[in-house]
């Protein structure tokens, strides 16, 4: 019986963990708000309270970034640049260890020496949203929909992305010319896309 028990343990606690996790991200949810928001035929008859109200989301407003010139049909672009360079950690028994690859940022190290990033992430967005008669400002809204990747390749880049000289391989790429790649720098892009309805 002491056997069945200890075996079972294993599971119960896996499981136990698994609905934890399952209440923690079910926090909020939208759907859920939206249907128990008062909802309104116009924008005008808001009274501070939560609110639903229908319309298309104008997404013909452009989105500009610093290196292309205009993103159109997004609602949001994010932007993550990241920089081939080495990280200095500790491995468990305290020695030092080397990791050679893509990071977010440049860690300042021995390896590192004279690299510098010259590109960096970023969340972009229109200056403001157009839903019915309402104008809406990024911090007023909220996008629950998973962005897609955006290939650049079409796009027009800015003249300060032309000064950095990049290669434009569906994304920025600038190439620092070292061995193995060190310093190279890219950029990639993810946007929510508008969904037609």
């Amino acid at each position: 019986m002491s056997k069945i028990k200890s075996c079972a343990w294993g599971p119960g606690l896996a499981i136990t963990g698994i609905l934890a996790l399952w209440e923690n991200e079910s926090r909020f949810n939208y759907y859920e708000a939206a249907r128990d928001a008062t909802q309104i035929s116009s924008p005008h008859e808001s009274s501070g309270e939560p609110i639903s109200f229908t319309s298309r989301l104008d997404t013909d407003i452009p989105i500009t970034g610093d290196y292309i010139e205009r993103f159109i049909s997004y609602h949001k672009v994010s932007r993550r640049a990241a920089i081939y360079s080495w990280h200095k950690g500790k491995d468990s028994e305290g020695h030092t260890t080397w990791e050679l690859g893509w990071h977010s940022r440049l860690e300042k190290n021995s390896r590192n020496s004279g690299l510098q990033q010259k590109l960096s992430s970023r969340d972009l967005y229109p200056s403001h949203y157009i839903l019915g008669d309402m104008r809406i400002t990024k911090d007023h809204i909220h996008f629950v929909d998973f962005p897609v990747a955006i290939s650049v390749k079409s796009l027009e880049l800015t003249n300060k992305a032309h000064s950095l000289k990049p290669r434009n391989s569906g994304g920025l790429y600038l190439a620092n010319g070292k061995p193995n790649n060190l310093g190279d720098e890219r950029v990639i892009y993810k946007g929510i896309p508008n969904a037609p309805t």
